[in-house]
């Protein structure tokens, strides 16, 4: 896979003269997310998938945690920009439908109308693809369908990443207590927009990716040892019992919503 760019906004300025690396000043565009009334627990969902994204290597866009002058106590997360300048990313976010696509097969996800486009992402990038619905399945992501980018010509280069994850974690259920509820069941979630067009062998692999994740790295990723946002400390701990023991169901998961028969 390509490395992702980020994009950079403005002119470059002197960052200081006693740099020896020649170091400059500069800004990159982000998207920022914050906490609300209806997603209380956006930022921290999204600040610890980033990092659960990170340690497991994949085509994730990148984000940091970050604060402003004017309000310091509100903790928000900011989303990188990734520079797509010469390239026709098709955008799930924000393309529409073809209306002169033949119907999908009966059966098939596609809530949104992109059944094939889905269909071609999977294909160009049947590993990238099945690592990251595997990943969806494992953090409670039903939201993947709007939220991913990529080239899907085979003339151009290879360029999938997926972003916003804010609907995943403490934030798949109604509040707090709903969504460590559903992220102990194997019952949930229920679909995803790549079922049916990944291989066995390719989601197999990021289980077992999963399963070796580090106890370590799980609680890096997901303890922050302070209050983020809503959440608490003890919250923190409980999403990484709850994840930690979800790692046993993924099997039957992916079983169940990626490969079953459509």
């Amino acid at each position: 896979m390509a490395i992702l760019s980020y994009l950079l906004v403005g002119d470059e300025s002197d960052l200081t003269q006693k740099s020896t690396t020649e170091a400059r000043l500069g800004q990159i565009q982000v998207a920022v997310k914050r906490d609300g009334d209806q997603n209380p627990t956006q930022v921290y969902s999204e600040l610890v998938s980033n990092r659960l994204a990170q340690f497991l290597g994949l085509p994730v866009a990148l984000g940091v945690a970050a604060r402003d002058s004017i309000n310091p106590e509100l903790s928000r997360f900011a989303s990188l920009w990734v520079a797509d300048h010469g390239t026709r990313i098709f955008d799930f976010t924000e393309a529409e439908p073809d209306p002169d696509a033949p119907p999908a097969p009966a059966g098939a996800y596609n809530e949104t109308g992109f059944y094939w486009e889905f269909k071609r992402l999977c294909d160009r990038y049947p590993m990238e693809a099945a690592q990251l619905a595997v990943f969806d399945l494992w953090i409670g992501n039903e939201d993947r369908d709007l939220n991913i980018k990529g080239q899907l010509d085979e003339s151009g280069p290879n360029i999938l990443f997926a972003l916003d994850q804010g609907n995943a974690l403490l934030s798949c259920g109604a509040d707090l207590k709903d969504s460590l509820g559903k992220l102990g069941s194997s019952g949930f979630p229920n679909i995803h927009p790549m079922m049916g067009m990944l291989g066995h062998f390719e989601c197999g692999e990021m289980v077992e990716r999963i399963n070796a994740l580090p106890d370590w790295a799980m609680l890096s990723a997901i303890v922050c040892g302070v209050q983020v946002g809503s959440v608490l400390p003890d919250n923190q701990y409980e999403l990484y019992e709850v994840l930690d023991e979800r790692r046993k169901l993924l099997r039957e998961l992916v079983q169940r919503v990626l490969l079953a028969p459509s």
